[in-house]
């Protein structure tokens, strides 16, 4: 929602009571690929994630995957409603997630 909804109250239920389903976000607002062009850095939030690297083990049930998760917010959407502010909102729904 923070990513999609891009008012000053980007979590509110009722100004905002339909769905959003994650996977419609992929390849607009969540990429696998850090393509973000000039035009787009003014427009809506978008998460982009860079694979780094990754300690290959015998055991695949424990292996080491590092993601770089870079998030693109432009200045006019960073306030929102409450005590943060939405680049540090998505960041910590990001952690939550994982």
């Amino acid at each position: 929602m923070l990513l999609d909804n891009t008012d000053l109250d980007p979590l509110n239920k009722e100004k905002h009571p339909e769905q959003i389903n994650g996977i419609s976000l992929l390849n607009k607002l969540i990429r696998i690929v850090p393509l973000v062009t000039a035009e787009e850095q003014n427009t809506k939030s978008k998460i982009v994630i860079i694979f780094s690297g990754s300690d290959i083990t015998s055991n695949s049930d424990n292996e080491n995957i590092v993601l770089n998760i870079v998030v693109y917010c432009p200045f006019k959407e960073w306030l929102i409603t409450g005590d943060t502010i939405r680049p540090f909102a998505i960041m910590s729904e990001i952690r939550k997630s994982l």
